[in-house]
């Protein structure tokens, strides 16, 4: 394990989902991080700043990865010039790894992005004068076991759609990741799918590839290992141009791809309160439903305490319950019964 408090990196990724991803992986490592959004914003953030490590991904819209390098790093008077990058990919096919080399890059890293694989790419590239080690001056100890560490059953209702949640979890980092990143893949669902049929009215081959791409990176990354290869699928024809072949398969991909929309996950805001119409819950009913959600924990029945769950958002519940019920909702989520059972009272 390593530290470099004094290290800056950039990471660059038209995708929100995998920023909130690099950042949550880099945590532990306490590296500095900018993101930017497209090879644009990278360039004018590396106009203003030289980082340690560029993490650029392959395939974003306008100005792809291996353009966004040469624009930042392409002469000695440019400030990043130098500075080791790493290409972020989804395509891990063999013979990529000396494309990126061609292009420039020092290394590519595939995505879902690992842990022990990303503190590599730090002990290897960022300054040596930059990493701290364990007891020596600077390090910072953290209390906290690893997540991957943790054990992680299905959870309510992602079982029956094939996710995965204990590799997801890995994949984001951590439990709390994983809901936020499964939260933003849930609230993106229609209007990607809108995208890509868009794309496919249009015949623009190239955006269509891209944002299958991008939606094969996310959906693995939240343990949908279905539709990931669904979409891999369907990447393979639009990097060979069969249009026709897009046009047939891809109302199967929207189909598989806008089924998760049925996922249950934790509200942002879950106390109900946005509906005046709803009935106030009394103390005495709060406190039966609390119940009922312990009771169900102990012989580990979520779906039931789920129900319970479900059942309470049809009530306005006091404001002061509001971060306790979105801890029970994340806890059910991620059968986390321990956690559970830890603050309820």
């Amino acid at each position: 394990m390593i530290q470099a408090p004094d290290a800056a990196v950039l990471v660059v990724d038209d995708t929100q989902i995998n920023h909130d991803v690099m950042e949550a992986l880099m945590r532990p490592f306490r590296v500095g991080v900018d993101c930017a959004e497209s090879g644009e914003k990278a360039v004018l953030l590396a106009e203003c700043k030289r980082y340690d490590l560029l993490f650029i991904d392959h395939l974003m819209p306008d100005m792809d990865g291996i353009q966004t390098l040469k624009a930042i790093a392409h002469s000695p008077d440019d400030k990043n010039y130098g500075v080791p990058a790493v290409a972020l990919t989804a395509n891990s096919a063999e013979g990529a790894r000396r494309m990126y080399l061609d292009a420039g890059f020092a290394d590519y890293l595939a995505k879902p992005v690992s842990r022990e694989l990303l503190e590599q790419m730090l002990c290897r590239y960022l300054p040596k004068d930059k990493i701290i080690r364990p007891r020596e001056p600077g390090w910072v100890e953290f209390c906290s076991a690893a997540p991957e560490s943790q054990p992680v059953q299905p959870g309510l209702c992602l079982d029956s759609l094939g996710i995965d949640v204990t590799q997801a979890v890995r994949n984001c980092g951590g439990r709390d990741m994983f809901v936020s990143v499964a939260r933003e893949f849930h609230r993106n669902i229609e209007k990607n799918a809108a995208v890509i049929e868009q794309f496919v009215q249009k015949k623009d081959i190239r955006n269509y590839t891209i944002q299958i791409h991008a939606l094969k990176s996310s959906a693995r990354l939240i343990g949908a290992g279905a539709l990931s290869e669904y979409a891999a699928h369907l990447e393979e024809f639009g990097n060979a141009g069969d249009f026709k072949a897009i046009q047939a398969e891809t109302p199967r991909l929207l189909e598989m791809y806008r089924s998760y929309e049925s996922m249950v996950l934790p509200e942002e805001s879950s106390d109900g309160n946005e509906a005046a119409d709803k009935p106030v819950i009394s103390n005495e009913e709060l406190n039966e439903a609390i119940y009922g959600i312990k009771e169900f924990a102990r012989v580990y029945d979520l779906a039931s305490a789920g129900a319970i769950v479900n059942m309470l958002k049809n009530y306005r519940l006091p404001q002061s319950f509001v971060d306790t019920f979105n801890l029970i909702q994340d806890c059910i989520l991620c059968s986390d019964q321990a956690s559970l059972l830890s603050f309820l009272p």
